[in-house]
């Protein structure tokens, strides 16, 4: 599926038709991907990496989207 057509008479850049490939399997596996990213901010925090206040900003932030989608 090509995100975009019809007016622009220059060919897709080859990069981009591959990085747009996968965009039929982003709208099946968001919500998956989502709350893997969730995880991975927590796996941050317990390590360290990331502070609590934005552990919470960044999991706010992405449960807001996965809600907004």
């Amino acid at each position: 599926m090509k995100l975009w057509g019809g007016r622009f008479r220059k060919e897709e850049n080859k990069l981009m038709e591959e990085f747009n490939k996968s965009f039929e399997f982003d709208k099946v596996l968001y919500k998956q991907d989502i709350e893997g990213s969730i995880a991975h901010v927590y796996m941050q925090g317990m390590c360290g990496l990331l502070s609590k206040e934005e552990c919470e900003e960044i999991t706010n932030t992405l449960i807001k989207i996965k809600e907004d989608i």
